[in-house]
């Protein structure tokens, strides 16, 4: 499931397993280690390879994964980036086999949520790279409804993808749910009409025009006045909301060759220029 990178990140790895986690366990770390290097090749620069051919290293994964779910777990959740991509990335592929899907879900689920600030951007990323990308999108759905780290929802919306099919029910979602974290007294008007444009943009993805354009009428309307009091720093918000307001009024047309894009029109969520 985890590439080790060198022979310190290799006895690093085998330290998760139940008994290797001792100083007194290290020489049996190193054994272990030397081992796996024999019995798995690496063809890359790496200590170790994996179980070949994959459907194997799925099945056996997935067995493994029922019978010890709370130790993947608690591996993935002290997994840096590249070797939680790696991780994420083997595991959505053993939740296609029907006996191993909902513990794989479950792991994910509970691994994103426990250790959002790496799986979660681990997760969106591996998400649009896979093509079996339900599990982790299954994860960061949960994520964004349970945690309330603005913080990092707004993190995750500036990683996804203008245009995305596979996350584009998400990023509305995760769009809609900073609308409203923002949409408070105390917030930021700024902020607001920031998150209301990127929902517009992500409901516009998925047809929902209407909805689409309830937002950023609303986004225009606290543009307007913050471009009133400081025209030099609103006014080019004010002015990509409008255009964005005037594409989705626009008659839908079903020709190709007239075909407007709306995501175009995403912003990030820092602080506007």
């Amino acid at each position: 499931m985890v590439p080790a990178t060198d022979r310190d990140g290799a006895r690093t790895l085998l330290a998760h397993l139940p008994g290797l986690s001792d100083d007194s366990a290290a020489p049996v770390r190193g054994e272990l280690a030397t081992w796996l290097q024999d019995l798995y090749p690496a063809r890359s620069e790496a200590e170790w390879g994996s179980l070949q051919p994959d459907r194997i290293a799925e099945h056996h994964l997935g067995t493994e994964a029922g019978r010890e779910p709370a130790l993947f777990t608690r591996i993935l959740t002290h997994l840096p980036g590249l070797q939680a991509t790696q991780a994420l990335t083997v595991l959505a592929r053993t939740s296609q086999h029907l006996p191993h899907r909902e513990v794989i879900s479950r792991i994910l689920c509970d691994a994103v949520t426990s250790a959002p600030t790496v799986l979660a951007p681990a997760a969106l990323t591996t998400a649009t790279r896979t093509p079996h990308p339900t599990p982790l999108i299954a994860a960061l759905t949960k994520l964004t409804h349970a945690t309330s780290d603005i913080t990092l929802l707004r993190t995750l919306n500036d990683q996804i993808p203008h245009t995305t099919l596979a996350l584009s029910e998400w990023a509305a979602a995760l769009t809609t749910i900073l609308a409203e974290r923002h949409d408070t007294p105390t917030a930021d008007p700024a902020d607001l009409a920031a998150s209301l444009n990127n929902q517009s943009v992500r409901l516009a993805a998925l047809g929902r025009r209407e909805e689409a354009l309830t937002a950023i009428t609303r986004a225009v309307e606290i543009r307007e006045t913050l471009a009133e009091q400081r025209p030099r720093m609103f006014g080019g918000d004010l002015e990509r909301a409008v255009q964005l307001r005037e594409l989705l009024r626009r008659p839908l047309r079903h020709d190709l060759g007239h075909t407007t894009s709306a995501p175009d029109l995403a912003e990030n969520s820092g602080d506007p220029q």
